[in-house]
C-alpha cells in the first residue's frame, strides 16, 4: 500500500493500535475577534466590505467573541471563524431530504477540529464543540444562529472535548485541562479532566480529578448522560493500564475503577470504550486478539460476551481495517446498545440485546479503501502513480441511535483521485521511499443509512457530495473523532471534518436531519 508523505490515512495505519449565549449569525462576514485576553471581546464582529452588516451577506460578522477560553480567562488572542450556510445538494429516496441545519464553520487558523469533533442535537438547538490549538469552538446552532456561551476554561482549547446533551436539554462537557507549569524551575502538572456545564447561559466547571501527583495526563475516553440526568465520565486513571469512572452527585465527584472485558490485550488504547445500556448499566468495550481472530467484546454487569463477527482483517489494509463506532444510549425501544464495526469486509451494525440474540447487519458499500499504487522499492523509488482506490477512509463513519429504536449510519466514501509522486527519504532513520501527493481530485460522499435493530436490510436515506474527510492521528488513548454522529429524539445530528490535509483547509461540516421524513 503506498504511503503518501502528506497524507493522514497512510499515518493513521501505524497510530491506529498505539493510539450566556450571544447569538451569532450565520451567514455574515468573519468579523475581527477583539479581546486582549483578560476581557470579552466584540459581540457581533466586525466584518468589514459585502461581508459585513451591510454587505451582501445581511448579516454582522462571525467573529468577535470572547477572549479565549471565554471573558475574563486570559490566554492567547481568540481566534476569527465564521459560519456559512451551505447548499446541501443532498438527494433522499422519499423526496426532498428533511435537513433542518447545514452549516459549515471555518478558521483562518490552522488545525481547526484536529483533536476531534462532537455533535450533538437538543430540544433547542444543535450543539457543536471543537478546537484550535489556542481556542475552544462551543456553539448551540439553531436555522438562523450560532450562539457561544461564555465561561469556558481557556484550558478547554486544544483538548479533545466530549459532548453529551442530558434528557432534560442540559450540556455537558469533559475534557483533559492538564497544563505545564515550569514556575520557579520546578515542573508542575495543572488542572486535569474537568467537567463543564450550562448554568444560566455560562459555563461552570469542576475539575473531576486532578492531575498533579497522578502521572502527567488524564484523558477522557467517553462522556454519556444517564436517563436520570447525572453525567458519567471515563477517564485514564493510571497510565498505561487503568481506567476509572467519573459520577457526579451532590456530594461532588467521585471515582470507581472502570473494568475491562477478559482478554482486552491491547491495555489502554484506541480500541477501548465505555457508554451506558439503555436500561443504565455500565457497558465497557475492547477489541480482543490476535490469537483466535480479532473480536470485538463487551463487559456488561459484571458478564463477558463477544459483539458481533470476528474482524476480517486483511493484509492490505493492515489495522486500519479495524474499528468501531458506539451508538449513544437511548431508553426506549431497541437493544441494551449498538455498535458499528468497521473491517475489511465493510461496516456492520451490531444491536446487543439484554438477554435476546443480537442482531447484525453488513451495509453495502462501506468496504475501506484498496489502493491502487504500490510503493516502489528503493531502487525504483521515483516517478508518478494514478491513486484511484475508493472506500470508507478510517474513522470515517459514526453511529446514532433515534427513540423509535432505528440506528443510523453515517460514513462518507472517497473516491481518490491522486497524483503519487515517489522519491526516498531518510529523516529520520534508514532510507525509505515515499508517495508525495502532487495533484488531488478526489471526491467524498457523504451517506445516511437506516439500518432497524431487527435484523432486516439497511437502506439508503440521505446522500450528498461532501469534502473529503480530514484524517488525523489520535493519541495513545483517544482516537479523535472526524465522523460524529448523535441521535435525540427524532433527529440526527452529523458532524464532518473535512479537508484531507488537516492543516489549512480544515473546516467542519454540521447537519441536523428529521428521521421522520426520510
Amino acid at each position: 500500500m503506498p504511503v503518501p508523505r502528506s497524507s493522514y490515512l497512510g499515518l493513521l495505519l501505524v497510530s491506529a493500535v498505539v493510539l450566556a449565549c450571544t447569538p451569532t449569525p450565520l451567514r455574515g462576514g468573519t468579523g475581527t475577534t477583539s479581546g486582549d485576553g483578560t476581557t470579552s471581546g466584540d459581540a457581533a464582529g466586525t466584518g468589514a466590505g459585502s461581508t459585513s452588516g451591510a454587505g451582501t451577506g445581511g448579516d454582522s460578522g462571525t467573529g468577535g467573541h470572547s477572549g479565549t477560553g471565554g471573558a475574563g480567562t486570559g490566554g492567547a488572542a481568540p481566534s476569527t471563524c465564521a459560519w456559512t450556510k451551505k447548499a446541501s445538494h443532498a438527494t433522499c429516496p422519499n423526496g426532498p431530504c428533511p435537513i433542518v441545519i447545514d452549516e459549515e464553520l471555518t478558521c483562518a487558523e490552522p488545525y481547526l477540529a484536529g483533536s476531534g469533533l462532537r455533535v450533538a442535537p437538543a430540544p433547542d438547538g444543535t450543539w457543536l464543540a471543537t478546537t484550535l490549538i489556542n481556542d475552544h469552538l462551543v456553539y448551540r446552532l439553531t436555522a438562523t444562529a450560532a450562539a457561544r456561551p461564555d465561561g469556558l476554561p481557556k484550558e478547554f482549547a486544544n483538548t479533545d472535548l466530549a459532548l453529551a446533551v442530558g434528557p432534560d436539554g442540559a450540556v455537558h462537557l469533559v475534557a483533559d485541562t492538564t497544563r505545564i507549569s515550569y514556575a520557579n524551575k520546578h515542573t508542575a502538572y495543572l488542572g486535569g479532566a474537568t467537567h463543564a456545564t450550562l448554568v444560566n447561559g455560562v459555563w461552570s466547571a469542576s475539575l473531576i480529578r486532578p492531575t498533579e501527583g497522578n502521572g502527567d495526563h488524564t484523558p477522557v475516553v467517553d462522556l454519556e448522560v444517564g436517563s436520570d440526568g447525572a453525567p458519567r465520565a471515563w477517564i485514564v486513571s493510571s497510565a498505561p493500564f487503568g481506567y476509572a469512572l467519573a459520577t457526579l452527585s451532590a456530594g461532588g465527584w467521585s471515582l470507581a475503577p472502570a473494568a475491562l472485558p477478559s482478554g482486552a490485550n491491547f491495555g489502554t488504547g484506541g480500541w477501548n470504550r465505555f457508554t451506558l445500556g439503555a436500561d443504565g448499566s455500565v457497558v465497557s468495550l475492547a477489541l480482543t486478539g490476535p490469537v483466535n481472530g480479532y473480536r470485538l467484546h463487551a463487559l456488561v454487569g459484571g458478564a463477558d460476551r463477544t459483539i458481533g463477527s470476528p474482524f476480517a482483517v486483511s493484509s492490505a489494509m493492515g489495522y486500519s481495517a479495524m474499528g468501531y463506532a458506539v451508538a449513544s444510549p437511548i431508553a426506549s425501544t431497541g437493544p441494551l446498545f449498538a455498535v458499528a464495526l468497521a473491517d475489511a469486509k465493510g461496516i456492520r451494525v451490531v444491536g446487543e440485546r439484554a438477554s435476546a440474540p443480537e442482531t447484525e447487519s453488513l451495509v453495502p458499500g462501506t468496504s475501506p479503501p484498496v489502493s491502487t499504487c504500490v510503493t516502489p522499492g528503493l531502487a525504483a523509488c521515483n516517478g508518478t502513480c494514478h491513486e484511484t482506490g475508493a472506500g470508507t477512509e478510517a474513522g470515517a463513519f459514526s453511529l446514532a441511535w433515534t427513540d423509535d429504536g432505528v440506528a443510523w449510519l453515517a460514513y462518507v466514501v472517497t473516491a481518490l483521485d491522486q497524483t503519487l509522486s515517489y522519491g526516498v527519504e531518510n529523516n529520520p532513520g534508514p532510507p525509505q521511499c515515499f508517495g508525495h501527493v502532487a495533484k488531488d481530485s478526489s471526491l467524498a460522499t457523504l451517506h445516511l443509512v437506516r439500518v432497524p435493530f431487527d435484523g432486516s436490510a439497511a437502506t439508503e436515506a440521505l446522500v450528498m457530495s461532501i469534502e473529503r474527510p480530514g484524517l488525523q492521528l489520535g493519541s495513545l488513548y483517544v482516537a479523535p473523532r472526524i465522523v460524529d454522529a448523535r441521535g435525540s429524539g427524532k433527529d440526527v445530528a452529523i458532524g464532518v471534518r473535512t479537508g484531507w490535509d488537516g492543516v489549512q483547509h480544515a473546516a467542519v461540516r454540521v447537519l441536523r436531519v428529521d428521521t421522520t421524513k426520510l
